[in-house]
């Protein structure tokens, strides 16, 4: 007996350090926080796959993906939003993958998938699978609020003839990644050669994809109709138009804290928010001091050559002043009027136009102020403050009820 329990109390022994060596080897070469592959692994497995679709001949493609303004997540809904939505988008890629495909890691909220005999085709379908899904699920965080969330994806295919190792199919992949973000986000795009991308065009019912439903496009700008906005190629521009759709997307979530579980009055204030969005960007250059599609002529400018000419005074005969009074004050002579230069005429030309600008912006102002659909300035304040609003909004509420 105390032979056999020697050597059951070494089994045990022996187990637990299988079972420790089994747990730091899975911690070692997957992530903690979406239970994928992560970096480390994926350079070790994807230079084995190359080898032997270079020995073999076999079709290797890879699918890069990023969440959309992820940034904007943990800024706006904190960190611990921004990590559940990483883990379920994590799932939706295991769920959705195949046997033969490998989910990983990268990096940050830079996910892949490495997919062993299959070609470029069918990974780009499989990533507009994906796309979708994850395009249509709804993610909350931890105060029940619905966050914006879609995806871009970048599929590329081990070219033997052009690509040498991991490093170039990684590259190639990388790059239609960055074309799908520049396109507006929440796209597939495919390398199709050097310098080559295709588009991939949208599957499924658009109208049931959360930031559709929301209003937003892939880049959490605001919809321009049913289209998606057109790529910008000015950084300015394309940053101010992400900058006007986080602040809307902000403005929309103070709303909903107060609004709170009212479902009359998540009505009025999402009807609100769409046509704060749409005045916005109909009238930014407006507020700006410049009417939109219009731009002032510039004057032009005199030839030097051409000679300046004289203005001839007319010589007027005196005129007979009546006689003063004795002992009268003498009159102040009148000032001379000092005529207006060239510049101070543009300038109140100018002054007068932007008034003019403002006054018909009032007017509009004014008018809307009448629709069930918008919120007048101390409306507004009394929103922000959390108190109640004014007698106007809540018969406005109890009508669209």
């Amino acid at each position: 007996m105390p032979a056999y329990e020697q050597a059951v109390g070494q089994l045990v022994r022996m187990v637990s350090l299988g079972l420790k060596t089994a747990s730091m080897w899975d911690r070692a070469i997957k992530d903690e926080k979406t239970g994928l592959y992560n970096a480390n692994h994926y350079q070790d497995q994807m230079k084995r796959q190359v080898a032997i679709a270079q020995r073999t001949g076999a079709p290797l493609s890879l699918i890069m993906m990023d969440i959309d303004k992820f940034k904007h997540i943990n800024d706006t809904y904190g960190h611990l939003a921004g990590d559940t939505v990483l883990a379920e988008v994590s799932a939706i890629l295991k769920r959705e993958a195949r046997e033969s495909d490998t989910p990983y890691r990268y990096g940050g909220e830079e996910l892949c998938i490495v997919c062993c005999g299959t070609s470029e085709e069918d990974a780009a379908k499989a990533a507009e699978r994906m796309r979708h899904k994850i395009a249509c699920t709804e993610f909350h965080d931890d105060r029940g609020r619905l966050l914006p969330i879609s995806a871009s994806f970048g599929v590329a295919e081990f070219d033997p003839a052009h690509m040498h190792s991991e490093k170039d199919l990684k590259e190639a992949c990388d790059r239609a990644l960055y074309v799908a973000k520049e396109n507006g986000r929440n796209l597939v795009v495919v390398h199709a050669g050097s310098e080559q991308f295709h588009k991939l065009e949208r599957s499924g019912d658009a109208n049931k994809e959360v930031k559709r439903r929301l209003g937003l496009a892939g880049d959490n700008s605001p919809l321009d109709g049913d289209r998606d906005p057109a790529p910008i190629a000015d950084e300015k521009q394309a940053s101010a138009r992400a900058l006007l759709g986080e602040s809307i997307d902000k403005l929309a979530t103070g709303l909903a804290e107060v609004v709170g579980s009212d479902s009359d009055r998540a009505r009025v204030v999402d009807t609100v928010v769409r046509e704060a969005a749409e005045f916005l960007t109909r009238n930014l250059s407006a507020r700006l001091g410049e009417e939109p599609g219009l731009k002032r002529a510039a004057p032009e400018p005199e030839p030097a050559d051409k000679p300046k000419r004289k203005r001839a005074r007319r010589k007027t005969p005196p005129m007979e002043q009546p006689a003063q009074a004795e002992g009268a004050p003498a009159a102040a002579p009148k000032p001379k009027r000092r005529r207006k230069s060239k510049k101070e005429q543009q300038a109140e030309e100018a002054a007068a136009a932007l008034k003019k600008l403002q006054a018909e912006e009032d007017a509009q102002l004014s008018a809307d102020s009448d629709r069930l659909d918008y919120l007048t300035d101390d409306e507004g304040e009394q929103l922000a403050r959390g108190e109640a609003p004014s007698k106007r909004l809540r018969k406005a509420a109890r009508k669209s009820a």
